[in-house]
């Protein structure tokens, strides 16, 4: 499946930021709405629908992260996920050695 990534410095008020969001394309809302949180909380912008748009317009593909002429530079990932990857019972009980 491939990813999608948010890039702060893509959006309003993230200039200098160096926070992206990575999620798996099926997750995009999920990625749209950690992106909204990180800019009421870190740049103290409201969370509007116009907001949530522009950052919908920005997400891009991984790769694109990986292209930029500014990715040398630090980026602080966080990945997002809507349901953790599914494990069965007994793999679990077999790792913990039971």
């Amino acid at each position: 499946m491939s990813k999608k990534v948010l890039i702060c410095k893509d959006t309003p008020g993230g200039m200098h930021c160096s926070m992206v969001i990575v999620g798996d394309e099926a997750d995009t809302d999920l990625i749209i709405e950690a992106g909204l949180e990180h800019a009421v909380k870190a740049h103290e912008l409201e969370a509007s629908p116009e907001l949530r748009r522009v950052m919908r317009t920005a997400l891009k593909a991984e790769e694109e992260l990986y292209s930029r002429e500014d990715y040398e530079d630090r980026f602080d990932m966080v990945h997002v996920h809507e349901h953790p990857p599914e494990t069965d019972v007994d793999d679990e009980a077999e790792l913990r050695g039971n």
